[in-house]
This record gives C-alpha cells, sequence and structure tokens, in this order.
C-alpha cells in the first residue's frame, strides 16, 4: 500500500512539472504573438541577413554587431523560408526558448532528487522574465541557454554515468 502512495506521488508531481511546462510554451507563444516591432540591436542584426551568402557569417557582422555563425545561418534558412518578418527572425529564439524547457527539467532531474527542490527550480525557470523575454527577442541569447543547458546535461551524464558508475 505505501509503494502505491509513492507511485500517486510521483505520478502527481511528474504531472505538476508538466503542466508548468506545457503553460511556459503557451506563455512563450502568448508572448511571441504580440509581433512587438523589432528595437535598434534587431534591425541591425536583421541587416546583416540581407547581403550575405552563409559563408559570409563566419566573417565579422555590420552595425557593431555579434553573433554566433550557426546563429546566422540557421536564421538565414528561416527567412528564405518564410520570407523577412519580425516572426520568421524571431522564430529561432523561440524555439530555443521551447526546447530548453523540457531539457532543462531532465538537467534539473538528473541532478536533484528532492521533489520540492525541483519543482521550484523548473518554475523559476519557466517563468523567468528574462528567459521569456529572450524567448521573443532577434538575439542569439535563447540559444546560448538552450545550448548551455545541453551542455551541462551531457557533461553531467559524462561525469556520473561514465566516470562515477
Amino acid at each position: 500500500m505505501e509503494l502505491l502512495n509513492k507511485l500517486k506521488i510521483f505520478k502527481r508531481y511528474e504531472w505538476t512539472i508538466f503542466v508548468i511546462i506545457i503553460f511556459a510554451i503557451f506563455f512563450r507563444i502568448y508572448v511571441f504573438s504580440f509581433g512587438r516591432s523589432l528595437w535598434h540591436d534587431e534591425c541591425s542584426l536583421a541587416l546583416s541577413l540581407l547581403d550575405r551568402n552563409i559563408f559570409d557569417y563566419f566573417r565579422p557582422l555590420e552595425h557593431y554587431q555579434c553573433a554566433p555563425a550557426f546563429f546566422m545561418v540557421l536564421s538565414n534558412v528561416l527567412v528564405k523560408l518564410f520570407g523577412l518578418s519580425e516572426y520568421s527572425l524571431r522564430l529561432l529564439p523561440l524555439l530555443s526558448g521551447l526546447v530548453s524547457l523540457p531539457v532543462f527539467y531532465l538537467l534539473t532531474k538528473s541532478c536533484f532528487k528532492n521533489k520540492l527542490v525541483l519543482l521550484l527550480i523548473n518554475i523559476l525557470f519557466a517563468f523567468n522574465y528574462q528567459l521569456i523575454s529572450y524567448s521573443q527577442e532577434f538575439k542569439q541569447y535563447s540559444t546560448d541557454v538552450l545550448i548551455i543547458i545541453l551542455l551541462l546535461l551531457i557533461f553531467y551524464y559524462w561525469l556520473v554515468v561514465i566516470f562515477l558508475e
């Protein structure tokens, strides 16, 4: 009977995390759908998409802008697919912000065992104002967050699974 109660608590906890992630995904999409105008830095970075081919992103960008070449190449592909608009420019940061939610949960689940701590950490990550803002801004910050989380997850599994077991 005790095992059955533990399974119910576990399922309730997993369900709560799932609802938090779904709500955070809808919130990011809702903010993205506002379609606000590009601000100066975004416009300056978008100008670099107009006259460059894929290999030119490995050179310094104009207008004192910096962005990883991989980010610029993927943004260029999305602009070619969907046309030049605020939505197509911000699609890659949105997708990165959406994917970072479950990946962050996987990272925290592997590092922490206390369910309350996991719940609080994931709530803070899911509804962090700055991360929500990064998800709808044509800058590389959202993809930086996703890549760092993926690297931490890989490092954790490399360290724990390979070396400590």
